[in-house]
């Protein structure tokens, strides 16, 4: 009883120390109206009974030649709606829809009011949260239930805080659809792993697979890119085919519980198609933004190996002494290391095998690559914001790979040491990054360029 009390305090205090400092920024609390609302607007749109949002486009840029090239809209003064998606002479979100099927919509029909955006992000990281702290002592009691219980609070918090600190800095809008694909997605890990581990018959595991199933095509109308992670499902199926006689009949099971996919598919790519005449089109391509998106595919730099190479190397390794900001995640984060160094460590990997955890492992380290090259190919230039799509993948990898370091290494003391203190330098690197001004966070819009003038800001915001 007493380590359940202290992880929900544990718990308590990380959500707190992640959501609150999310109001600091006007622009992205929503004090200073923007752009960030769309998610707002839709809701209001489909209760309307129509797909494109409200505002109405100036005729100017209905007019224009090619409304997605910026350098165009500037030089004829033209009016726009910023970051919006806009086709045939109206507004769209390009935003997924997930957020707002499952928690605008609702909170617009029941209480009559829209649900500012950043409450929608404060929300969907404190489930984030609550799903690492869940996942990991699951792990914990599945795999290595030696693990030191003070260490697994560290490493949960530790890894709470590396992998969402970007969105309490800047939480509207773009973190929102961030946000909600880490809720998500890490719980759709959670069933997986409950499928193929920690089921007591075949109807619990169907049942869990079914779940992640259905939470993880979820994930595809939150952000595609982070939905990359259902590649994970692949190792997970290995595994359950291989725990009972495969047949017909549990092949059948098996594929009726994938269904989710299939579902939530069909209904994006009718949602597209009605949208932009194009099922695989979520809108990004007509973006009204600082770069022309509408002809990505003729980027010859999408395909450069050598543009490629530099996005992985920028998203996992780059190293920058003038801005930490521009730092790697393996850089910024050396405990994420320790994963790595695992998979050559010869006692280590077979515990992983023996545990059959293996091949899953390492798919969420394929999953970082995978979706770091999705980034790079369509994104016309990586933000630090893009890491929170690999971060959290990364953590439950080298959580996984400590765990089984610390079962098999011979002086656990010092080990459970060093891992502490790299936990807690790592929080204060997120404390150090969330300071840095950046994407007009707090300290970039009130410029506050010394840790006084932060002290003082905060003082007066209590």
């Amino acid at each position: 009883m007493k380590q359940y009390i202290s992880i929900l305090i544990i718990i308590g205090v990380t959500i707190t120390c992640l959501i609150i400092p999310m109001n600091l920024s006007p622009v992205w609390s929503g004090k200073i109206p923007m752009h960030i609302n769309q998610y707002e607007k839709m809701a209001e749109s489909l209760i309307e009974g129509h797909l494109y949002l409200n505002d109405k486009a100036d005729s100017s840029l209905i007019n224009l030649s090619n409304p997605y090239d910026p350098e165009l809209r500037t030089s004829k003064n033209v009016k726009f709606n910023w970051d919006h998606a806009f086709y045939k002479g109206r507004y769209y979100m390009y935003f997924g829809i997930t957020p707002v099927i499952f928690t605008f919509l609702p909170y617009r029909l029941i209480t009559g009011h829209n649900l500012p955006t950043l409450h929608a992000t404060q929300t969907y990281t404190a489930i984030f949260i609550i799903g690492i702290f869940l996942l990991f002592l699951t792990l914990a009691r599945l795999f290595f239930k030696t693990i030191p219980f003070f260490m697994y609070l560290c490493l949960s918090m530790c890894f709470s805080i590396i992998s969402v600190w970007y969105i309490s800095a800047a939480p509207a809008l773009y973190c929102t659809a961030i946000s909600a694909g880490l809720a998500f997605g890490i719980w759709s890990i959670y069933f997986f792993i409950k499928s193929a581990y920690n089921s007591e018959n075949e109807k619990h595991e169907l049942i869990n697979l079914a779940i992640g199933s259905l939470l993880g095509a979820l994930t595809f109308g939150c952000r595609p890119p982070i939905a990359l992670f259902n590649i994970v499902l692949i190792p997970i199926l290995i595994i359950l085919l291989q725990k009972r006689e495969i047949n017909n009949k549990r092949i059948l099971k098996i594929a009726v519980s994938l269904l989710p996919y299939v579902i939530v598919g069909i209904f994006l790519m009718i949602y597209n198609y009605l949208r932009f005449d194009n099922p695989f089109e979520f809108g990004q391509s007509y973006q009204l933004t600082n770069t022309d998106q509408h002809n990505y595919g003729a980027w010859g730099q999408q395909n450069n190996l050598i543009y490629i190479l530099n996005g992985l190397n920028y998203m996992n390794f780059k190293f920058s002494t003038s801005n930490l900001l521009q730092n790697g995640i393996f850089i910024t984060f050396p405990i994420l290391f320790l994963g790595i160094a695992g998979l050559f460590h010869k006692n280590v990997r077979r515990a992983l095998k023996e545990h059959k955890l293996l091949l899953f492992t390492i798919f969420l380290f394929i999953s970082n690559i995978i979706i770091s090259i999705v980034d790079c190919k369509y994104s016309p230039f990586l933000i630090p914001r893009y890491r929170t799509d690999i971060l959290w993948l990364t953590v439950i990898a080298t959580y996984i790979i400590i765990g089984f370091f610390q079962q098999n290494i011979k002086n656990k003391q010092i080990f459970n040491i060093v891992v502490c203190l790299l936990g807690i330098f790592c929080i204060v690197m997120s404390i150090l990054l969330f300071l840095e001004p950046h994407d007009n966070n707090f300290t970039y819009y009130y410029e506050l360029n010394s840790l006084y003038q932060v002290y003082r800001f905060i003082l007066s915001t209590l």
